[in-house]
């Protein structure tokens, strides 16, 4: 079976990242920093299961938080937002590897307010890539879902996640096993 370049470079980067891996495991160590690091917890508030935290692509100091359960929460400063950006908890399937699973701005969202999401559909359990926007306060979404993708997952694990806009203005999904 012919190999094509993109799955050349996937084994080439798995093959570097298992090369840099088995490097650090026999080292002992990841390699030196450049100088002391000390990590600082920034938001002291609890969250509910947080798999993925971006800043804010409008230049605020706003951090946004994906919930597997299916909540988007701001925090600014060192205050989380007393209500979500985006609650979308009744569409979304959450345990083990399923929930919202990602979160993509669009490249322009200072000015056009799109944001993309991928969670794990309730009824189903097929992945979503869905759309949303922003409504006029820049600390909510519009409920408005608009549904771009649907992919019917044969199992609950290796559902895949990562969603995010690459250079080229094309938006990239992570799909599990399908």
């Amino acid at each position: 079976m012919p190999v094509g370049p993109a799955f050349t470079g996937i084994l080439a980067f798995m093959g570097f990242t298992l090369w840099v891996s088995m490097s650090w495991s026999f080292s002992g160590k990841p390699g030196a920093l450049n100088g002391p690091s000390q990590l600082q917890p920034v938001v002291k508030e609890a969250f509910s299961k947080p798999l993925f935290l971006t800043p804010s692509p409008d230049e605020t100091d706003r951090l946004f938080v994906v919930e597997q359960g299916g909540r988007i929460v701001i925090v600014t400063g060192d205050q989380q937002q007393s209500s979500p950006f985006l609650n979308i908890a009744d569409k979304v399937v959450a345990g083990g590897e399923r929930g919202l699973l990602g979160l993509a701005f669009h490249p322009r969202y200072a000015s056009n307010g799109r944001f993309f999401v991928n969670y794990t559909r309730a009824k189903d359990g097929a992945t979503v890539i869905a759309e949303y926007q922003v409504s006029s306060d820049p600390d909510k979404a519009s409920p408005q879902e608009t549904v771009l993708l649907v992919i019917p997952q044969p199992y609950s694990n290796h559902n895949g996640d990562m969603i995010a806009f690459r250079q080229d203005g094309l938006l990239y999904i992570g799909t599990g096993d399908w």
